[in-house]
């Protein structure tokens, strides 16, 4: 039923006045641009003119002390049965263009909703870590992050490794600093002489630094050339290659950048025992393990975790350390270092953490209990991926200051990291593809994208009424079609692996139907803040920023699931970015994948709807127009004035679709001969 009148009203210092604004009869509803965001706003199209009366109530309250607050307008649409009130729009004096002379002044509207409240609020810092909740711990271990050592049983020869390597004070200026070493202790303990023997200091140093080995090359552009991967930019250098094997491999190397570690020093034959306390302990040559919190410096038969000459060189202790009191005994001792497990004792859960930073933004749109944020995020079985409680773990989600999990085991934890809801959202959307909104109970929500797919079992029928369900004609949206989308998260360095790249995800699409044009063939969403990579922190934390948010992922008993490969940006991909995509098959990280959803790829021409106003169109509502059963909307113009309601729908790809038949045969008009051959070559 089409709308015969319309009246507007100001709302000026809390009172309500008939106005004739000129210019502003349409509301558009537009769903966001961005990614992170699930809804659509209502704003009126145009700029509003006031004059005459309208101006002078305007005009009064410029002149005085109550310049500062909102003005509203407010529209009231008779249906043939009631008038119908919404407040359309809101603006401040200070955004109105005034001019005295003629007594008229212009102004655009913004919204007026709570979308407009919290994006004003959202870039306020708010310390996350005031958060007065309990804290949870969490726990991993070198293995777990995917770092062995080959003091080990059976050693390792693929992967990350810790080195160790033993040499004399004589050599650091040659050695340390170069092919990733660094100091990892120093002895000059001195060592009793006898009758006929003076005393000597030790000369001793070990060295450590981390080794990747066996990872392949890739061909030149040439396709002859082998060459090793870049990885500089996560500071690995190549150390060595292997091309006897095919393809060939490169190992490199790097020094541990351990945020606050100091190389031990070792003055006296009693440090070893009581300078350190038990970081560093000496037990007898060949004894077992003293658990799981400490890696083994010295290694088995003269071999200490892959270092070239072991940091047990020497003949009379072929397995271990010859740690001398007294020039003429031999005292073999196995070093062992309190850097196995690694315990995380500050986590708050996500969910909560993410309510303090609402409450401390728009108090308001922040629900009582934490879990009402997200059903993605404290659902017990996931909607999104159909995970089971056991495998599923969102609801457990963690977040720690990143200088609490970088100095894991200081007693003076960070008190302060601030962020804004800014940040905190966007940054978690992008990693778990999730999106937010204000609920209909006027609260805060973020959900995953899977729950906003189409849905042909509720969808608004447009083809009825004169234009049809819409023209024949669509474009395609270039834009939504890049060849290659990538998911970078700025506070990561670790790349164990293609499936396992805390750093980078790069989804890549076999070139036919996507955009494949220079400076538009790749999309990048980035994170800023959050980041899951704890081996990045725990080895390299000095590469790392202090005010980083570590998302960690507990199983049962607080261990971290796989070594928090789970936040990995490469697992993050596969298992979240899972819908919405350019096409179902592709590769992540050169791996292949199968998607579950493909996003809108055309855009059909406008065209009127057979509807009176905005109400049957929420966001994500699916609509049924002359080319797609299940389209949804880019956007709605409603003229308020004369109830016409204009619509924009974004249709989906074309699908299973065959090989193209019927097309006429291409006679030969030319000959070839017409032609430099050397340009068809």
């Amino acid at each position: 039923m089409a709308v015969s009148s319309l009246r507007w009203f100001l709302v000026l210092l809390g009172t309500r006045f008939p106005c004739t604004p000129e210019g502003v009869d349409t509301l558009v509803r537009a769903a966001e641009e961005d990614l992170t965001r699930f809804f659509a706003r209502d704003k009126l199209e145009g700029e509003a003119t006031f004059r005459g009366q309208d101006f002078t109530y305007l005009y009064a309250v410029e002149r005085s002390s109550d310049r500062g607050g909102a003005v509203y307008l407010e529209a009231e649409a008779w249906d043939g049965k009631a008038w119908i009130s919404r407040r359309v729009g809101q603006f401040t004096l200070n955004e109105v263009k005034w001019n005295v002379a003629d007594c008229v002044c212009k102004v655009s509207l913004k919204p007026a909703d709570d979308y407009q409240a919290l994006l004003e609020a959202w870039e306020k810092p708010v310390n996350v870590l005031a958060y007065t909740g309990a804290r949870v711990s969490s726990s991993t271990n070198l293995r777990e992050l995917g770092i062995y050592t080959n003091a080990e049983s059976g050693g390792i020869t693929d992967g990350t490794a810790l080195e160790f390597r033993r040499i004399d004070k004589g050599q650091e200026g040659d050695v340390a600093g170069t092919d990733g070493w660094a100091v990892f202790l120093r002895s000059s303990s001195w060592i009793s002489g006898t009758l006929t023997h003076g005393g000597v200091r030790e000369r001793m140093l070990l060295l450590f630094r981390l080794v990747k080995r066996n990872v392949p090359m890739v061909l030149d552009d040439d396709g002859v050339t082998y060459l090793p991967v870049d990885l500089t930019a996560t500071g690995w250098e190549v150390y060595s290659d292997d091309r006897t094997v095919t393809p060939p491999v490169a190992h490199y190397v790097k020094p541990p950048q351990i945020a606050g570690f100091k190389p031990y020093e070792i003055t006296h034959y009693n440090d070893w025992s009581r300078k350190y306390g038990a970081e560093i302990l000496l037990l007898p040559c060949g004894a077992a393990s003293p658990g799981t919190d400490y890696v083994q410096v010295t290694g088995p038969d003269g071999v200490n975790l892959g270092g070239e000459e072991g940091a047990n060189n020497e003949p009379e202790c072929p397995t271990c350390l010859n740690v001398r009191e007294q020039v003429n005994r031999t005292n073999c001792k196995s070093l062992w270092w309190r850097f196995g497990r690694f315990r995380f004792t500050r986590g708050i859960p996500l969910l909560e953490a993410l309510n303090h930073v609402l409450r401390g933004t728009l108090p308001r749109l922040a629900p009582t209990l934490a879990a009402d944020l997200s059903q993605h995020f404290s659902a017990a079985t996931s909607y999104a991926t159909g995970a089971n409680p056991a495998a599923n773990e969102l609801p457990g989600l963690l977040v720690a200051a990143a200088s609490d999990v970088k100095r894991y085991n200081v007693s003076d934890p960070a008190r302060k990291l601030k962020l804004t809801l800014k940040q905190f959202v966007e940054d978690l959307c992008t990693m778990y593809d999730c999106g937010w909104f204000i609920d209909g109970n006027g609260k805060f929500r973020i959900e995953h994208r899977s729950l906003f797919a189409p849905d042909p079992d509720t969808t608004v029928d447009l083809t009825g009424g004169p234009a049809a369900g819409g023209p024949n004609e669509y474009e395609y949206l270039q834009a939504l079609l890049p060849r290659k989308e990538v998911l970078s998260i700025t506070n990561a360095i670790s790349e164990e692996s293609a499936s396992v790249n805390f750093r980078e995800a790069a989804i890549e699409y076999e070139p036919a139907e996507t955009n494949t044009r220079e400076d538009e063939n790749t999309s990048t969403r980035t994170v800023t803040k959050l980041t899951g990579d704890v081996a990045g922190m725990v080895l390299s934390g000095d590469a790392l920023p202090d005010d980083a948010l570590v998302v960690l992922a507990p199983g049962p008993g607080g261990l971290l699931r796989q070594g928090n490969r789970p936040v990995s940006a490469a697992q993050l991909v596969r298992r979240y970015h899972r819908f919405g995509r350019v096409k179902l098959t592709a590769t992540v990280n050169g791996e292949p994948v199968v998607f579950a959803g493909l996003r809108p790829q055309r855009k059909q021409a406008a065209f009127v709807a057979p509807l009176c106003d905005l109400s049957a169109l929420p966001y994500g509502v699916t609509v049924h127009t002359s080319l797609s059963r299940v389209a949804t909307l880019q956007q709605a113009r409603w003229n308020m004035a004369s109830g016409q309601v204009e619509v924009t729908p974004l249709l989906p790809p074309l699908t299973g679709l065959g090989p193209a038949t019927g097309l006429p045969g291409t006679p030969k008009q030319f000959h070839t001969g017409q032609f430099n051959q050397d340009q068809f070559a």
